[in-house]
């Protein structure tokens, strides 16, 4: 792991007590935030939807794929497109796919292939419905 892009949140309960955490952090990384209780508590989650939630569609999509006897591998490039987006500014505006083009006929065919998948359907299904909403 490259310790000089992991962010560090520190607070304190004096300036002194966050100056000598942050002199602290920054032989390690050069990445800290300044953050609060609450603002470190909406952080954690928002960390806990951008790594596990999407960790586990990923692993979703990997289950589907071998059910598929397909090779999960071959989406990768993809997955590292998504994540350049970041680069980009706002993340909805450079989203694509059948649900931001509100292709129903693509969304219907690709629904079906998840009939025998309720779990799966139900994460399409909503997935779809909250970028369609956008």
């Amino acid at each position: 792991m490259d310790y000089n892009r992991i962010p560090f949140c520190i607070e304190g309960c004096s300036a002194d007590v966050v100056k000598e955490i942050e002199d602290l952090m920054l032989l390690v990384s050069p990445c800290i935030y300044h953050l609060d209780g609450e603002q470190r508590r909406h952080a954690h989650l928002a960390s806990v939807m951008v790594s596990n939630f999407v960790c586990a569609i990923n692993a979703l999509a990997q289950d589907y794929m071998q059910g598929q006897n397909l090779d999960f591998s071959m989406l990768r490039p993809l997955a590292e497109q998504t994540l350049r987006k970041w680069d980009f500014g706002s993340l909805w505006p450079q989203m694509t796919g059948p649900a931001v083009r509100h292709d129903d006929k693509t969304i219907a065919m690709q629904r079906s292939l998840l009939a025998d998948q309720p779990e799966l359907l139900r994460l399409y299904d909503l997935m779809t419905e909250i970028i369609q909403s956008r």
